[in-house]
Parts: C-alpha cells; structure tokens; sequence
C-alpha cells in the first residue's frame, strides 16, 4: 500500500543529494584551486560599481570608531587622460553625515597628480 507521509520524507531526504550526485562526475581538472582564485581576483569588475565601505578605527585610549561610506566608483580606462573617478559619502557617525569626499585619478602619460575635493 502506497504511503504518501513515507513517499513525501523520502523525497525530501534525496532531494538534495540527486546535485551532488552530478558532481560526482565532473572532470578533476576542473577543480583546480589555483584557478580558481585567479578567476576570483581577475574577474571583470564592471565599468561602475556602487559599496557600502565600513571602517572601524581604535584611538590610542582603545575607544572604537565607526564610520560608514558610500562610495561611487567609474573607471574610465585612460580616456581623456582620466583613469577613474570615485566619490565618497559619509553616512556614519551622525554628525559626519553628508560630508563627501572626490577624487579623479588621471593616467601616469599626463603628468596630472590625482584631483581631490572635501
């Protein structure tokens, strides 16, 4: 007799499993860990990216600092001399809030030193 509690735990327990099982049959070369890495820190990045950056600063007297920024970043790839620009805003502690910061970097070939603003 057909017991439907029984056919559902079954599914349920095999169902996850039924992936790894083709896993299993992947080539070992595939797996390469030095390769791996490499295509995680060589990946394309995209031309903007958007964070969320949290730094945490410790005084001299142990007392912790929190500061969070968005940062906005654009990589021009040398066009018109200019390499990449990055704007950033305060989020965090309250009383910094809104205080940005900006920053164009320019191609080593034009002599131009990084522009920065407060």
């Amino acid at each position: 007799m057909f017991n439907l509690k029984k056919a559902i735990t079954f599914f349920l327990a095999t169902t996850p499993v039924i992936p790894l099982l083709a896993l299993g049959q992947r080539d070992e070369a595939s797996y390469d860990p030095i390769a791996i890495v490499k295509q995680c820190y060589y990946k394309y990045q995209g031309d903007d990216q958007r964070s969320l950056l949290t730094a945490s600063l410790t005084g001299e007297n142990g007392k912790k600092t929190k500061y969070e920024f968005v940062r906005l970043w654009k990589d021009f790839g040398g066009k018109n001399g200019i390499v990449d620009k990055v704007i950033l805003f305060s989020l965090f502690p309250p009383d910094n809030e809104g205080v940005s910061f900006m920053r164009w970097g320019y191609t080593n070939d034009s002599d131009k030193l990084a522009d920065q603003w407060v």
